[in-house]
């Protein structure tokens, strides 16, 4: 039985949007307002902040041995990913591989699916996220422009397909 009442003193209401993913032993949940949030599956009962230097962001998915972080709060367009197999570390560091991306065209992060490779669906376009390892850690690939994703509560994935809503009918 988790709770997430009174995770920092933010006030939660009806309409806070909460996304969840699971890394080992931690539940970590990203909802706009807070740092990324985590319980330990296997002792923990609440939640608490993952980890200072933790972004803020309303998405969180895993992508290979990542947790990465979609439409933080320092930009809309902006995917950040932890170090590698380790979701206490975040920043720009070439030695844990923990980074960030700007995606400059296609409009906000509206939904963000792991797996092998991360898929970012954007507004306005889908860029696939690839692991290529260091120094450039991974590989942003517009894949399709002119078809994004209309509504953030659509994205889901089931059995390695992501599945969601764009502006003119579900899409796979």
């Amino acid at each position: 039985d988790l709770s997430l009442d009174d995770v920092s003193g933010t006030t939660y209401n009806s309409t806070t949007r909460w996304d969840f993913t699971q890394f080992g032993d931690y539940l970590i949940a990203a909802n706009g307002q807070d740092t990324l949030q985590y319980a330990t599956l296997s002792s923990t009962i609440s939640f608490a902040p993952l980890d200072a230097s933790a972004p803020t962001a309303k998405l969180v998915t895993v992508v290979r041995d990542f947790v990465v972080a979609g439409n933080t709060n320092t930009a809309g367009n902006q995917v950040i990913w932890s170090g590698i197999n380790n979701p206490n570390t975040w920043g720009n560091t070439a030695v844990t591989q923990s980074d960030n991306q700007i995606i400059p065209d296609g409009g906000e992060v509206r939904g963000i699916t792991g797996g092998e490779f991360g898929l970012i669906l954007l507004e306005k376009s889908i860029v696939q996220m690839s692991y290529v390892g260091s120094p450039i850690i991974f590989q942003f690939d517009n894949i399709a422009r002119n078809l994004g994703c209309y509504e953030s509560n659509s994205v889901t994935q089931w059995q390695g397909i992501t599945y969601w809503l764009a502006d003119d009918g579900f899409y796979a």
